[in-house]
């Protein structure tokens, strides 16, 4: 009951606060220990941010941040080349969850090997990878992708990919 109460005080806060958004200082974390009467409680930090360079300037990413992209349920090779003309990336890997959706330097994944998966929409790799039908109702994809920049070909550290569907 304790810890269901802590986290409905937590929920208050999302659901009955006139602001659109709360600083993280809003928020509390709950350590509870009962078996030696122990409570405490702490202001969570924000994650650690990264600086990475990509489509010529820097950025500061952490975990929590996503690259939201509005492209629709495009091929493969669209989606590479959105990342070569927009962002100015060479992609080398993509993956959703735990599978792998193309890797450029893998002969059972590259384009060389499958130019039939290049042609094909994402949602119909994930069914063909995952062997389940791409449930209908999803609204993104969460990709992670490993590019290299086009220009100096260094490794280019990039949050999660939101594909809007």
């Amino acid at each position: 009951a304790l810890v269901t109460g802590l986290i409905c005080l937590e929920l208050y806060k999302l659901v009955g606060t006139a602001q659109r958004t709360l600083e993280i200082e809003s928020y509390k974390n709950g350590f509870v220990n009962l078996a030696i009467s122990f409570m405490t409680m702490s202001e969570p930090t924000p994650p650690a941010k990264t600086v990475t360079t990509y489509n010529g300037s820097e950025h500061k990413i952490s975990a929590w941040d996503k690259i939201d992209l509005h492209i629709g349920d495009v091929t493969l090779r669209k989606f590479i080349k959105h990342f070569k003309t927009e962002l100015q990336l060479d992609v080398n890997a993509v993956s959703c969850e735990t599978k792998t959706l193309f890797n450029k330097y893998h002969p059972l994944y590259n384009e060389n090997k499958h130019p039939e998966r290049m042609k094909m929409r994402i949602t119909d790799i994930i069914s063909e990878v995952t062997k389940k039908d791409f449930p209908p109702n999803k609204d993104f994809l969460l990709l992670e992708v490993n590019a290299d920049d086009y220009t100096s070909q260094e490794e280019v550290e990039l949050p999660t990919i939101r594909l809007f569907l």
